[in-house]
């Protein structure tokens, strides 16, 4: 459903119609270990891609440079979670 993830592209923080508001609650359904998330890590102002360690005190390994942009950072988040979900690249 590439009309989906257009609808998030155009809009990361909402709002959000009811068939994405689905496709992203099975997105965040995916077991914790090793799922792809998002932190931030300057309050308002840096947000970092990482990998769920699954147990609660385990150190998340972050991936890429961070974003800048909340926006931005969710869509990475979602594109990740995609090809988590998918096995496929998200390439819209």
């Amino acid at each position: 459903r590439l009309d989906l993830a257009r609808e998030f592209r155009d809009a990361p923080l909402g709002p959000h119609s009811a068939e994405l508001q689905k496709l992203l609650a099975v997105m965040r359904w995916h077991p914790l270990e090793g799922k792809p998330i998002l932190v931030c890590t300057q309050s308002g102002r840096e947000w970092r891609l990482g990998r769920n360690p699954g147990k609660r005190g385990e150190p998340i390994a972050f991936e890429g440079e961070p974003f800048d942009n909340m926006g931005t950072a969710l869509w990475e988040l979602f594109r990740a979670r995609w090809k988590a979900g998918t096995g496929q690249t998200l390439e819209i």
